[in-house]
């Protein structure tokens, strides 16, 4: 009984780090979702610019 009540604080401390590591692990996931989310824009964005250069070529050739 008296070792159990011994790790009674360490046990506190263990529910503290399990929430902090949820949290950690929460803000990891959010910061990927962003960054695949900001990398796809950008991909998209460059496409459409890249397309749109090619046909106002292909528009400015024909004449």
């Amino acid at each position: 009984m008296g070792a159990r009540c011994r790790l009674c604080p360490l046990r506190g401390y263990a529910e503290y780090l399990y929430l902090y590591l949820y949290l950690y692990l929460y803000l990891y996931l959010y910061l990927y979702l962003y960054l695949y989310l900001y990398l796809y824009l950008y991909l998209y964005l460059y496409l459409y610019l890249y397309l749109y250069l090619y046909l106002y070529r292909q528009g400015s050739s024909r004449k």
